[in-house]
């Protein structure tokens, strides 16, 4: 098996056994990557490093023989400056971090995609002002890489609190995502154009349900 080395986003972590423990990140070189590594490991030993959205670079050994590849070592990449310290962002993370897991799926380097949502997750970490809109921008724009972009099949008849869905969604769409702290919204706005996204996503995509999506309604 050859050593290999590529930058990537955590996307979720799962026990695999006692002592086991499975990594599904997307990587720069080869797409979607699975990794197990041991829990209590003496040469991963910044394994606190795999948590949803960290951006690290890992090496690890491949085989083509094999959907699993082992870690050797894992380091920062680009270290968060806010995400791990602030309770809302974190929630938003996690919510993020299950959308992708869900979405990304193929074994294929794809470094446009890659470099939105690295470019997309630093702004948000650094985000200062108003950031709680993060995850209905990133949304919005993100499905324009799945495929499922421009329009949102929303009726213009569907009004909430004096004001058309449809005309919040157009505004996250036509809001750059790096101007999305220009996008304010209610917390009872946020949640019905997440609700109107959500089912969006599902009606074009086989993504289930979002657990985090329960954890977001109450923030």
């Amino acid at each position: 098996m050859e050593l290999e080395s590529t930058k990537a986003i955590v996307l979720q972590v799962v026990d695999y056994s006692d002592s086991q423990v499975i990594v599904h990140a997307y990587t720069s070189e080869h797409g979607r990557l699975s990794f197990i590594t041991s829990k209590k490991s003496k040469s991963v030993k910044n394994s606190v490093l795999f948590q949803p959205l960290f951006l690290v670079e890992i090496s690890f050994y491949g085989s083509r023989y094999s959907d699993m590849r082992r870690i050797k070592a894992v380091q920062l990449w680009k270290p968060f400056v806010d995400i791990p310290f602030n309770h809302g962002k974190t929630f938003i993370s996690l919510f993020i971090s299950e959308l992708l897991s869900k979405t990304l799926r193929e074994q294929v380097a794809n470094r446009v995609l890659f470099d939105f949502i690295v470019s997309s997750i630093e702004l948000f970490d650094q985000s200062r002002d108003t950031w709680n809109c993060f995850h209905l921008s990133f949304m919005a724009h993100f499905s324009k890489y799945l495929g499922i972009y421009p329009t949102f099949g929303f009726g213009v008849s569907q009004s909430y609190d004096s004001e058309d869905i449809g005309v919040l969604l157009d505004r996250l769409k036509n809001t750059p995502i790096m101007d999305f702290s220009t996008i304010k919204l209610t917390r009872a706005q946020r949640q019905v154009v997440l609700n109107r996204l959500l089912s969006y996503y599902q009606m074009h995509l086989p993504i289930g349900d979002l657990f985090s999506h329960r954890v977001l309604q109450q923030f």
